[in-house]
């Protein structure tokens, strides 16, 4: 986006802008606020800026389990335990998991029980051989459709080295083998070999609308969905056990 697109989009004078981007110029922390609105830049980098220019944060960044994440954390866990028996999780910026359900449990039970012994990223979750990886069997293809996520991930979050690290890795997992000549009709599918047969699977996400505090705005939720019947009687089957 040019210094003049800018200018023009926010209503400010490039003169006044230009000032401002070289340093000749202090901003406001409402011009900073305002700027950042126009510039699509989400609230930890607002929260940057406004820092930079020497002034004090506007976005609060409370911890999943702070008092005021109350009704957040309760939605959340409530979206997650409703897709019951299908799996879920709710993960923050750098896809680390804060939270899973009974079915993303069993599904872990079945084909990775090693990774719940620790802290679960989804990325390197998906990648590991111990976890996922070693039982995906399109492993190359959601690799590089999780590193095309992942791209568009960097481009919100320049200069995050987390970031940096988990595209890295998914793009070496992707290139071992040359994407499918002929694509999906919907979207790709994780296929794992699982004791209750293949499991075809596509994720949904969802996000917490008009968020105005850094942690909520940097949650998500992963639904996994079956892709056919078949999946969705065997998800079923797979939860059993820990439902009894």
């Amino acid at each position: 986006m040019s210094q003049l697109d800018l200018a023009s989009a926010a209503e400010v004078s490039q003169r006044h802008l230009s000032f401002v981007e070289t340093g000749r110029a202090r901003p406001s922390a409402e011009l900073l606020v305002h700027l950042g609105r126009h510039l699509t830049l989400p609230l930890r980098a607002q929260n940057e800026l406004l820092l930079a220019a020497g002034h004090a944060p506007r976005h609060s960044g409370h911890g999943l389990g702070d008092l005021e994440m109350t009704p957040v954390r309760d939605a959340l866990m409530l979206l997650i335990e409703r897709h019951e028996p299908y799996p879920a999780v709710v993960i923050d910026r750098a896809y680390d998991v804060v939270a899973a359900n009974g079915g993303a449990v069993a599904l872990l039970a079945a084909v990775a029980p090693e990774s719940l012994d620790g802290d679960l990223n989804l990325v390197s979750l998906t990648l590991a051989d111990t976890g996922f990886g070693g039982a995906c069997l399109n492993l190359p293809e959601v690799a590089a459709t999780m590193c095309r996520r992942l791209e568009r991930d960097r481009l919100v979050h320049p200069g995050d080295d987390r970031l940096d690290e988990l595209w890295a890795a998914s793009a070496v997992v992707a290139a071992r083998r040359p994407p499918a000549e002929v694509p999906p009709d919907v979207a790709v599918p994780v296929r794992l070999a699982t004791p209750v047969g293949e499991l075809a699977l596509f994720t949904v996400l969802a996000t917490v609308g008009s968020a105005v505090d850094v942690t909520a705005e940097e949650l998500s939720v992963e639904l996994f969905y079956p892709i056919d019947a078949a999946t969705a009687e065997r998800l079923t089957l797979l939860t059993e056990p820990t439902a009894g």
